[in-house]
C-alpha cells in the first residue's frame, strides 16, 4: 500500500501495522489542545474538559474560556446551583455582542438572561487570565485592577484546541485554508479537491470534517464530505 499506518493500543503499548492505498484523515478540532501560560497546570483540580455539572460536585468552579464551549460550561454550572467565576481575556464588550447575536441558540437565550440578572452566582472577569494554580484550590488571577485570588474546587479549563497534523508532517509542506466562523471558533483545514476532497498535497489521503477545507464547522456539513470521499475511493477501486 501507499501508506503504513501504526496505531498503539494505548492500555498496553501494543503496536499494530496496517498498509493502506487510501487514508480517511479525520482528527477531531480538539485533537492537540491549547495550553495555558500559568503555573501549577497539574493540580488535580482542574480539568481540561467539561461534559456536566455533576461532574463537579462541590460548589465553587472557575472556567476559563471566552468561547461557546466555555459559555456553554459557565451557563450550565451556574444553573446547576454551583457559584461560577468565569476569566476571560476578551473584553466585555464582545462577550457582549456574541450572546446578543446568538440569542436563537438556546443557552445564548439563558446567558441574557443571567447577564440582565443579579448575577449572584456568576462572576465574570474580562480581559483577564489565570497565571497561577496553587495548593488547596487557591488561583491567581491577573485582572485590569491587578492580581487577585480565589479559592475554588473545581477548574474548567476550556480554552479549544487544533486538530493535529504533526503525524503528516513527514509527507512535507502542507497546505492550509484558515475556517473561522461566528461563534469564536476558528483552526487551519487542509486544503483538498472540493470535487473528491482528496488532499491537494498528498495523494490517496482524504481529510474529513472539520479538517477538511470547505466543510462548515458543523456536524451537519461532514455529511457531503463523506460522500464526496467514498465515491471517490469506490471509482479508483473500479467498484463504480
Amino acid at each position: 500500500g501507499r501508506f503504513i499506518v501504526e496505531a498503539e493500543n494505548q492500555s498496553n503499548g501494543e503496536i499494530t501495522t496496517f498498509s493502506s492505498d487510501y487514508v480517511v484523515f479525520g482528527v477531531g478540532p480538539r485533537s492537540k489542545l491549547r495550553t495555558l501560560n500559568a503555573k501549577g497546570l497539574d493540580q488535580n483540580y482542574v480539568s481540561y474538559a467539561y461534559t456536566h455539572p455533576e461532574d463537579y460536585p462541590n460548589d465553587r468552579v472557575l472556567v476559563i474560556g471566552g468561547g461557546r464551549s466555555a459559555d456553554w460550561a459557565a451557563q450550565e454550572l451556574h444553573d446547576a446551583g454551583r457559584m461560577v467565576v468565569y476569566v476571560m481575556r476578551q473584553k466585555p464588550e464582545s462577550h457582549i455582542k456574541l450572546i446578543n447575536d446568538s440569542r436563537y441558540l438556546p443557552y445564548y437565550r439563558r446567558w441574557a438572561e443571567i447577564l440582565s440578572g443579579e448575577q449572584e452566582r456568576m462572576g465574570l472577569l474580562y480581559e483577564s487570565s489565570v497565571t497561577a494554580f496553587g495548593d488547596d484550590g487557591v488561583v491567581t488571577i491577573s485582572t485590569p485592577e491587578g492580581l487577585i485570588q480565589v479559592q475554588i474546587d473545581h477548574v474548567v479549563v476550556e480554552i479549544g484546541g487544533d486538530p493535529d497534523y504533526q503525524i503528516l508532517e513527514q509527507f512535507g509542506e502542507l497546505t492550509f485554508h484558515t475556517k473561522s466562523d461566528n461563534f469564536r471558533f476558528q483552526l487551519n483545514q487542509l486544503v483538498v479537491d472540493q470535487a473528491t476532497f482528496e488532499s491537494v498535497d498528498i495523494l490517496g489521503l482524504y481529510p474529513a470534517g472539520y479538517s477538511a477545507q470547505g466543510t462548515g464547522l458543523s456536524v451537519i456539513g461532514f455529511h457531503a464530505g463523506c460522500f464526496l470521499i467514498a465515491g471517490d475511493i469506490l471509482r479508483k477501486l473500479g467498484a463504480v
